[in-house]
């Protein structure tokens, strides 16, 4: 089996289970049902874990305290999660999870009705980063899924007290702007061209999408100051300094771009004749 394609595709359960039910349902589970479920053809693994309970999530802003919460149409089984590993997507479309479990024996079925709040998801991998830490590796090991397994849905009104408000002031303004807009999708259709800049709320926001997408080519400008900054996009790499293996790059696009910038200032300030 290629250890680079251990998860290109997961059929990922969320569930609760009756305090009286678990220690049937668990030893069911571990000693029949994922074993059964690896003889699946295409399925490269499974995993049961039990979830730790935790307080509920609260931030504070603007004097008040909120609580990170999930629609209520969204079923909240949180307490345990059952992950199945497979080669593609193939794996989990014929069948689908839910025929699958209807395709069981209904003693296997009764088992599968003790799980409440029932959230199931086939989860595809859209894009694998493979980048000096997946080579480094020794024979036979593979870096671990990265998974987000959770739904959160932020209640915050930082985007409506504060940033849409800016945004429409600036478009009263003249200013061609638009927002707020996901960070999950908003880099997606920028880097696509939709956009000639994108406002980041914060640092890594931002600055996770720019190395990303042109490492090595982007360039730091410090605006609002009396003279022109640029700098790298990346930091001093002590542990490549004086080797001569560094990439000079981003120091190259630094400085053309200030000549340019230099150049345009000049321009502007020059009499006209």
């Amino acid at each position: 089996m290629n250890a680079s394609a251990l998860d290109p595709a997961l059929w990922i359960t969320w569930y609760d289970l009756a305090p009286h039910d678990r220690e049937a349902y668990l030893c069911w589970l571990h000693e029949q049902y994922m074993p059964k479920l690896v003889e699946r053809p295409g399925v490269l693994w499974t995993a049961h874990y039990a979830s730790e309970p935790r307080p509920p999530l609260t931030t504070k802003s603007h004097g008040r305290s909120r609580r990170h919460a999930a629609p209520e149409a969204v079923p909240q089984g949180h307490e345990f999660i059952l992950l199945v590993g497979g080669e593609g997507p193939h794996v989990f479309s014929d069948p689908t999870p839910a025929q699958f479990e209807a395709s069981l024996g209904p003693g296997e079925r009764q088992m599968l009705a003790l799980r409440n709040a029932l959230a199931s998801n086939v989860m595809l991998e859209h894009l694998r980063i493979e980048g000096p830490e997946a080579r480094a590796g020794q024979a036979g090991e593979a870096l671990s899924p990265c998974i987000q397994l959770g739904s959160f849905v932020f209640d915050g009104d930082e985007d409506e007290l504060i940033v849409r408000p800016a945004v429409e002031r600036a478009a009263a303004n003249g200013v061609l702007v638009s927002g707020p807009f996901p960070a999950d999708t908003l880099f997606v259709r920028a880097a696509r061209g939709e956009f000639d800049v994108v406002i980041a709320a914060y640092h890594d926001q931002g600055l996770v999408p720019v190395k990303l997408l042109s490492f090595g080519r982007a360039v730091n400008v410090t605006l609002g100051l009396p003279i022109i900054r640029t700098s790298v996009d990346h930091g001093t790499a002590f542990d490549i300094a004086g080797k001569g293996i560094a990439d000079e790059s981003s120091l190259v696009e630094a400085i053309l771009l200030a000549a340019r910038l230099s150049d345009a200032a000049q321009d502007r300030h020059r009499p006209s004749s």
